[in-house]
């Protein structure tokens, strides 16, 4: 193992203090599920199932996928079940429960009838774009007046929306052949994917294009979660098929990426009208950084790893005293679930490359994450404080994954491990 001689900002909690914070938030975890979390969240389901069910809460699991088994056929977007699904196959992975199997498999085929069109999954653009204005809570009477033009254009164009998101899918079809051992859903994701990797703008600029709402500005990409849903796809299927299509449009993409949205860190968002690069946040960093790792432990390409770190050290480089990491360059602000996910991506680092210095700020994140969010949304990122103390049910489950984590001491050596610690 390589050591990387890097001193912390500060002298991080003994290990034994840190399995106390993490066993004390266990606790609260599922004391929160039982007492406030009666009722199934059917859209979230990927975002607390799985941990609750390591954790060995087997039949509150079990009750909830029960509740809302009806619940997940109704008329949702694709979108607004990936986690769904997610979480009925981790379940599935963790227990081997034959119901929540037979929910996802007749979810899929749910899916497939009613969203699928030449291969590709797609929703009639006058419902994408309600569901953009409602979740986006656009609801003026400028914006009313917006929405009901664009679904009259998207009408007369007679056009289907179809987001780089819902590449996420290809990934999910891989986890049910790996469960089933069913080659059809093999042969779904392959057909999935293929569609993407015929795009032309993929072919030319090697990004996944997002939808425009309105059809005559230029095209625009988002890594995350749009982008990096494909390209875990992508990952998935070569680590499974290794069929060198897969791997030569990931280090196709990772080329765009690093020519077009990196310059410190990535930017989540990049316009090809005006070439402009958006949003240098953490909530993009962490997600490509995860999705460069993971690329990396299946091609074993070194040039994945060192771009991972390249991003990482802009971060690491911001992280405060306590451990935290401010939501963009200029705030003062630490979101919950970004500092969470981006001290499971320091793990992932320290795994791959043996550099000690991942691990310690990958235990510092954990500690401040635990000492100072609690469960509250935002906090003052150098001192503490609270700054929202909102509680989102989902993000208070997703501190389970640093826990977990602490426990089990590795991400990569274990393949359930890996499913339950990944950020979809």
């Amino acid at each position: 193992m390589i050591v990387d001689a890097h001193e912390p900002l500060m002298v991080m909690a003994t290990v034994t203090q840190l399995e106390e914070l993490a066993h004390s938030t266990r606790e609260k975890i599922v004391n929160f599920a039982k007492t406030r979390f009666k009722s199934p969240k059917v859209e979230d389901l990927g975002d607390y199932i799985p941990f609750l069910a390591y954790f060995g809460e087997i039949e509150f699991c079990e009750e909830h996928i029960s509740k809302c088994s009806k619940e997940i056929f109704n008329s949702s977007l694709p979108t607004q079940r990936e986690d769904t699904l997610l979480g009925l196959l981790e379940f599935c992975r963790w227990t081997r429960n034959e119901i929540s199997l037979s929910l996802a498999m007749s979810y899929v085929n749910f899916l497939f009838s009613n969203y699928c069109f030449k291969g590709q999954i797609v929703i009639p653009a006058d419902r994408y774009i309600e569901h953009v204005f409602n979740i986006h809570r656009m609801k003026t009477t400028r914006n009313k007046m917006l929405k009901i033009g664009l679904k009259f254009l998207h009408s007369l164009l007679r056009t289907r929306a179809s987001i780089p998101r819902n590449g996420i899918f290809i990934e999910l079809l891989v986890d049910m052949y790996d469960l089933t051992r069913d080659k059809k859903y093999l042969f779904m994701a392959e057909d999935f994917a293929s569609v993407w990797l015929r795009n032309k703008f993929f072919q030319k600029f090697g990004l996944f294009p997002s939808f425009r709402l309105n059809p005559f500005e230029s095209k625009y990409v988002v890594l995350a979660k749009d982008n990096a849903a494909i390209l875990n796809g992508l990952t998935a299927l070569y680590a499974t098929t290794l069929k060198n299509i897969y791997k030569d449009s990931i280090l196709k993409w990772f080329e765009a990426v690093h020519a077009r949205c990196f310059d410190k860190s990535v930017y989540g968002r990049y316009c090809f009208g005006n070439e402009k690069r958006e949003q240098l946040s953490l909530m993009y960093a962490f997600a490509v950084v995860d999705a460069l790792c993971d690329a990396f432990f299946v091609l074993r390409e070194s040039r994945l790893l060192s771009f991972a770190e390249e991003i990482a050290k802009f971060w690491i480089d911001l992280q405060s005293k306590i451990g935290l990491f401010p939501m963009t360059e200029q705030s003062h602000i630490s979101h919950q679930d970004y500092t969470n996910d981006f001290s499971i991506s320091l793990w992932r680092l320290y795994e791959l490359t043996g550099k000690n210095h991942y691990l310690e700020s990958s235990e510092r994140a954990m500690e401040g994450l635990f000492k100072f969010h609690a469960f509250n949304l935002k906090v003052d990122y150098q001192f503490g404080g609270i700054v929202d103390a909102s509680i989102i049910p989902k993000y208070v489950f997703l501190m389970s994954k640093p826990i977990i984590l602490l426990e089990e001491k590795a991400i990569y050596k274990n393949k359930k491990i890996f499913k339950l610690l990944r950020d979809r």
